[in-house]
């Protein structure tokens, strides 16, 4: 396979990587600064407590927009491992010497599934 397009479609994994990161960051700061500005209270008369409403919904837009890149990442790492024989060589050593508590950490495994762990 082409050298110069594995480095390519390594630049673009590590692109992908640096978006999803920057979605979640905006992500956190959109839903704490929505929560923070619904729980202002003023005089009992001026509340904004309807704000609290978009917090779930902008929470499941940048979620998706998380998935999109997540999916993107996901779809160069398993072309690379199909079409370049060191990147599956790769693969094969790293998944035997896995950490153990990996799976506790990873931003890939979804919250609700750690509870049926």
């Amino acid at each position: 396979m082409d050298e110069k397009f594995i480095q390519k479609l390594h630049k673009e994994m590590s692109e992908t990587q640096q978006r999803r990161h920057k979605l979640d960051i905006l992500k956190i700061g959109f839903v704490t600064a929505l929560l923070g500005f619904g729980s202002i209270k003023l005089k009992d008369f001026l509340s904004f407590y309807q704000i609290l409403y978009l917090v779930p919904l902008a929470a499941v837009f940048f979620d998706l927009l998380i998935m999109g890149e997540h999916y993107s990442k996901r779809r160069i790492g398993a072309f690379l491992r199909i079409k370049s024989k060191l990147e599956r060589n790769f693969e094969k050593y790293v998944s035997k010497k896995r950490d153990k508590f990996f799976k506790f950490g990873s931003r890939d495994l979804p919250f609700y599934q750690l509870l049926l762990l």
